[in-house]
C-alpha cells in the first residue's frame, strides 16, 4: 500500500477532543519522512491544516491521499461534477474528439486529441512527427478539429502549450493569449483561445474534407 495508506483520517464516536487525539496522531503519520527521505513541505502544510480545520466525517468513513487513483474514481467525479453543471449549460454532454495520421499499418505519424464540452473545444495534445514537420499537417488536423467542433455546436476553442513547445504556431490561426503562468526552470505555460463563429451566430454543421498529406 502507497500513499493511499498514509493519508487516513478517521472519525471516532466519543468527545471531540478524542477526535483532535486521533486525526492529529494520523496526520502527523503522514508528515512525517520515511528514513533517507527529505520531508515534504506541502505534508506540512497539509498537517496543519488538517490539525486547524478538522473534518466532521461519520463514523467507518476515511480520507485517502492517492498518486494512481483508478480510473473508476477519476470517472466518479466526472460524471458527479457533470450532474451539477448540467443545468448551467446550453450544451452539457461531454465528448472525446481525435485527428489522426496513420501509416498503412495503423501505426499514428501526427494526430490531436481533443474534448468539447459545454459549447467549447478543449485542445489536449497535438503532435507531428518529426519528419513530417512543416507541411501543414498541424494546420490541417487543427483546422478539421474546428470543424468538427462547430458540428457540435462549439462557439470557441481554447488550448495550452508551452514555452519551449511552439507557442508561435496557434497565433498563426486566430488563437490569442489569454494567460501564462512560470513554470521553473524559466519556462512558461501559455494559454490561447479562438472564436470559432462570430459573436452572435450559431453555429452551422460542416462537413469536414479528408486530409491529404503534400
Amino acid at each position: 500500500m502507497g500513499a493511499a495508506g498514509q493519508g487516513r483520517s478517521h472519525a471516532t464516536d466519543g468527545n471531540p477532543q478524542d477526535r483532535l487525539i486521533v486525526r492529529r496522531r494520523r496526520v502527523n503519520g503522514l508528515a512525517t519522512p520515511r528514513r533517507g527521505t527529505i520531508a515534504c513541505s506541502y505534508c506540512a502544510d497539509l498537517a496543519l491544516t488538517f490539525e486547524e480545520d478538522l473534518m466532521d466525517l461519520p463514523p467507518g468513513w476515511h480520507l485517502s491521499i492517492e498518486d494512481r487513483p483508478a480510473p473508476a474514481a477519476r470517472n466518479r467525479l466526472g460524471r458527479e461534477l457533470g450532474k451539477h453543471n448540467r443545468p448551467y449549460l446550453r450544451n452539457a454532454k461531454w465528448q472525446w474528439l481525435g485527428v489522426f495520421v496513420r501509416e498503412p499499418d495503423g501505426d499514428i505519424a501526427a494526430g490531436l486529441a481533443g474534448s468539447t464540452y459545454g459549447d467549447w473545444l478543449f485542445v489536449h495534445d497535438l503532435w507531428v512527427r518529426a519528419d513530417l514537420r512543416r507541411r501543414g499537417i498541424g494546420r490541417e488536423l487543427l483546422r478539421l478539429a474546428e470543424a468538427r467542433a462547430r458540428e457540435r455546436g462549439c462557439h470557441s476553442a481554447w488550448l495550452d502549450t508551452f514555452s519551449f513547445q511552439a507557442p508561435e504556431f496557434y497565433p498563426k490561426f486566430g488563437y490569442r493569449e489569454f494567460g501564462r503562468l512560470d513554470y521553473p526552470p524559466d519556462q512558461q505555460r501559455i494559454f490561447f483561445q479562438k472564436r470559432l463563429i462570430p459573436e452572435g451566430n450559431v453555429p452551422v454543421r460542416l462537413k469536414c474534407s479528408p486530409l491529404r498529406l503534400p
